[in-house]
Order: C-alpha cells, then structure tokens, then sequence
C-alpha cells in the first residue's frame, strides 16, 4: 500500500470524502489536497527512476551511469558510461546524488 493509499485509508471516507471534513478549515483541506497531489507525483517519480535503474540493469553496454555536464558544452547527460571521469556507478539514483553534491 502506497503511502497515499494509507492516509487515505485513515482521513477518507470509502467515497473519496474527508472523514473529518465538517471540523477541518478550508486551509486544512486545501493542504491535504495538496500533500495528496505531492505523493502521488512522488510515486510517479519513484516508478521513473525504477525505470531508469532497470535499462541500467540489463548493462547494454557497462551497466554504469553517470549524470555529468557534457564535455561539448551542449548540456547535462545521464547516461551509461565506461567511467571516463571515474564517477561512474552501479545505481541511477546514487549517480544522480553525486552531481547533486558537486561529486
């Protein structure tokens, strides 16, 4: 059960309703919609990193990747490498970390 689907579990009703709703603000809800919107594009994010881990898996070529600038100046790349910079890893979300932190 997806996080979403527990809270829903626990503050709506089987129609989709807040539980609480006549006691809650309007801000209140406001919020919860919004977390609820957040999650659920969070799922989304996790099942597209899950994909991108899982082409990483079949190493097609080395089964390492690295996110880096490229070295033509024409952008950013997230790829599977033969580690030229020596950053290159095993995990899509580890080689997306290590550019974050300026690795």
């Amino acid at each position: 059960m997806t996080v979403k689907e527990q809270l829903e579990s626990i503050l709506c009703s089987p129609d989709g309703e807040f539980v609480f709703e006549k006691w809650w603000s309007e801000g209140d809800k406001k919020v919860l919609r919004e977390v609820f919107s957040k999650l659920e594009e969070m799922e989304k994010d996790t099942e597209r990193l899950d994909f991108l881990q899982s082409l990483n898996d079949k190493e097609i070529y080395t089964g390492k990747c690295e996110l880096r600038m490229s070295t033509t100046g024409r952008g950013w790349r997230l790829h599977e490498t033969e580690t030229f910079s020596g950053k290159a890893c095993r995990l899509v979300r580890t080689a997306i970390d290590n550019f974050m932190k300026g690795e």
